[in-house]
């Protein structure tokens, strides 16, 4: 669908000023080039573990390699098309043709990677902290096979048919010549079906995820500290009781401890620190794509073209970079043996 209206599309171009694209492009190639290092040594750190990766680590993998992506291709698209823009260069593309379609369908696409390799992430800290008898079951190869590659095939589902033109292709902006990542509701009950399909369906189940996940995670931490509060009562009174089987308290004791706080025998502290660093990264996905998001959702149910999408959209895809850059910082600086592994590499590199 083409949206060739001078009056809404030529409002858009004035955006694309030296004031406002100069600043944009700067931004966005030092956010790019943060993510691509980053995301790089980070996928190389965790690598260099094989074959002894867990499914944790390959999850890792995805959402670094995801994050490197989308600010990479959307770099690609973005500054060269800035450019043509603001020199008046237009339109970009003669049509709503597949190669359109594409520069914004893979930054989709890998957006929706990223998003999906954080909810399975948290779900199996989920797993591994309140259901660790069932835990066992992610440890084998077939498991990590089948996660990792569900993590890339699930996105396909919402970002290939608008991509593909198949359904609820993106809008066409026929003075400009450039497509929208929005879902034009104006444009009938497929774009409807489709606006359900992927907020309720593709966005709505993993944040949904998330949120049960850390929950769960949340609540088993405060029966845990109970735990221990109780048995540091049981001991107090079994010593004022009878000083005289004082070791024999000391072992009943230690017994107690292994029943009640190493059980089931899991490293509660590294497991904390996992969950608390995917919390932070959470964090800062929802600060980095919430702009974007209710821009595109307020242009999709707009009729024309909309003022707040025209004067911000630019603002808004820079935001979402910003987790692109520190998600791989985030993990180097809470995760020591990462950091260890990254300086001992870069020590053997000096020599």
């Amino acid at each position: 669908m083409n949206f060739t209206s001078n009056d809404n599309t030529s409002r858009l171009i004035m955006i694309y000023t030296p004031a406002s694209t100069i600043p944009f492009l700067v931004i966005s190639t030092l956010t790019t080039l943060l993510s691509s290092v980053g995301n790089g040594l980070l996928c190389y750190t965790i690598a260099r573990k094989a074959p002894n990766l867990n499914i944790s680590d390959a999850l890792t993998i995805n959402l670094a390699l995801s994050d490197g992506l989308y600010a990479l291709i959307g770099f690609i698209y973005v500054f060269p098309n800035s450019l043509q823009v603001l020199i008046g260069n237009i339109p970009l593309y003669p049509g709503n043709t597949f190669s359109c379609r594409l520069s914004i369908g893979l930054p989709l696409y890998f957006g929706m990677v990223n998003i999906y390799a954080i909810a399975f992430l948290s779900i199996i800290r989920y797993i591994v902290i309140v259901k660790p008898n069932r835990s066992r079951h992610l440890s084998n190869k077939k498991s990590i096979i089948v996660i990792y590659l569900l993590n890339w095939i699930i996105p396909l589902s919402f970002s290939l048919p608008q991509t593909s033109g198949i359904w609820a292709r993106f809008p066409y902006y026929g003075y400009s010549g450039i497509c929208g990542p929005a879902i034009k509701l104006s444009l009938g009950p497929s774009y409807v079906l489709f606006f359900v399909y992927f907020y309720c369906l593709g966005l709505s189940i993993p944040f949904q995820a998330i949120t049960f996940s850390y929950w769960h995670i949340y609540k088993e931490f405060i029966r845990n500290r109970q735990r221990i509060r109780n048995v540091n009562v049981r001991v107090s009174s079994t010593f004022t009781e009878e000083t005289r089987i004082e070791s024999m308290a000391s072992i009943g004791y230690t017994n107690i401890s292994k029943k009640l706080i190493n059980k089931p025998t899991i490293n509660k502290v590294a497991e904390k620190k996992l969950a608390k660093t995917l919390l932070f990264i959470i964090i800062m996905e929802v600060i980095s794509f919430i702009p974007m998001a209710i821009i595109n959702i307020i242009e999709s149910i707009s009729v024309q073209i909309s003022p707040i999408y025209q004067s911000y959209a630019l603002t808004a895809f820079v935001c979402s970079f910003i987790s692109a850059a520190c998600n791989p910082f985030i993990f180097f600086t809470r995760n020591r043996q990462l950091n260890r592994d990254l300086k001992l590499k870069f020590a053997c590199l000096n020599l």
